[in-house]
Formats: C-alpha cells, structure tokens, sequence
C-alpha cells in the first residue's frame, strides 16, 4: 500500500491566463467558463483525466473557474500558478495499491428531497457540492453541505445524505477504487429496511483511469 495525498483545489482563470498543476495527478472538472487543455476545448460541467503529464490550463476571453483534484506522495507538495487565484479545498491522506487501483471522476445529481440511504463505498473520495445542498450524515454528526462545500469520505465509512427539498441538488466527485469496480457501481447500502427503497439520485460517469499510468 502507498500513502498519498489527495486533495481538491478552486482554481480562477481570468481572461487570457493559464495554469500547470504540478502535482503527480490531475484531474479536472470545469465550474464556470471553460479552458483549453490537452489540444481540447472543456465547458462547464466537463471533465479530463490529465494523466501524468503537467497539462497547462488556458482561459479563453472570458474568466473561468475548475476544480482541481489531484493526488502527490509528498503531502507537502502544492503548487502556485502564477497570476492565477488558487485556494485548497480539501485535502486527506489515503493509502491504496497503485498496480490495483482506478481513479474516477463522476457527478452525482439529486432530484429535490432525494435520498441516499445509509451506504458506503469501496474507496476513499472528495465530493464536492456545485448546487442546492446535501445533508451528510455519518454515525458521529450531520453536516449540511452547501455550494462551494468539499469533503471527505473514506473506504466503507457509513454515510447517508438528504438533499434539498426545494431544489436539485448535485456534487462532482472523485474516488480511488479497487479495480474490480472498473465501470461498476459502487454504492452499497446497509439497512435491510432500504433495501427495496428506490434510488432517485442520477450519475453521470466521467472517467475511471488505472491510477498506475498516473503514479507508476
């Protein structure tokens, strides 16, 4: 197993300003505007797996705004786009097997009042909420989660989360998973009584990446 730091990033393009992250790993969903990378052009609500390479991020005419994720062994390690407004989020140590592991990037959509009954997942994540807002209960506290709001769950930690009665709510997300959940889904939930109950919420798969072509 490799410790790893994992952490969520806002960053702000302005008009005509570019950026390189420069940790190990990167991906990226884009909040507002959009940003050429990669020899591509990304919109709001798209995402890229940015692999090993230092891709450098491009505003075009207009400002723009992405979240950041990305992963480095040294837990220390951050970076400073020059002119480009930076600000963490979140970060938090993980440990996974490198050769075994996947790195995902999906958005998760809630109707108004959704629930996601008591679960876990396989692997450690950042979520990050773009709208409406998420009560996250663990089986220590309930936090209510609001639009700019990032947080942690770790591997097979309890957690059941409301949304919004009066609005559709959202979150992007990134998880690092055992392999064998390569295009599946990884939501389990433990509650016999919410066996049957039906699932409302709605997920949009961006990318799932052997994380050994990011890390080695």
């Amino acid at each position: 197993m490799t410790e790893l730091q994992l952490r969520a990033e806002k960053l702000i393009l302005m008009p005509g300003q570019s950026a390189t992250p420069s940790n190990l790993c990167a991906a990226i969903w884009v909040e507002d505007g959009h940003v050429d990378v990669a020899g591509q052009r990304l919109s709001q609500a798209e995402a890229l797996d940015c692999g090993a390479a230092r891709c450098i991020l491009n505003a075009g005419s207009a400002s723009a705004t992405v979240i950041v994720f990305s992963l480095d062994r040294d837990a220390a390690a951050a970076w400073e786009p020059e002119d480009a407004s930076l600000s963490l989020l979140l970060a938090a140590t993980v440990q996974c097997s490198t050769s075994r592991t996947i790195l995902r990037l999906d958005r998760v959509t809630f109707p108004p009042g959704a629930v996601a009954y008591r679960h876990v997942h396989p692997g450690p994540g950042i979520r990050y909420l773009t709208m409406g807002s998420l009560d996250i209960q663990s089986d220590a506290a309930t936090h209510r989660m609001r639009p700019g709001n990032a947080w942690f769950e770790d591997a097979d930690s309890p957690v059941r989360a409301t949304a919004d009665p009066s609005s559709v709510s959202e979150f992007v997300r990134v998880l690092l998973l055992p392999d064998s959940y390569l295009g599946r889904p990884t939501l389990r939930r433990l509650n016999p009584e919410d066996f049957d109950k039906p699932t409302l919420q709605t997920n949009h798969r961006h990318f799932d990446t052997p994380l050994n072509t990011h890390l080695g």
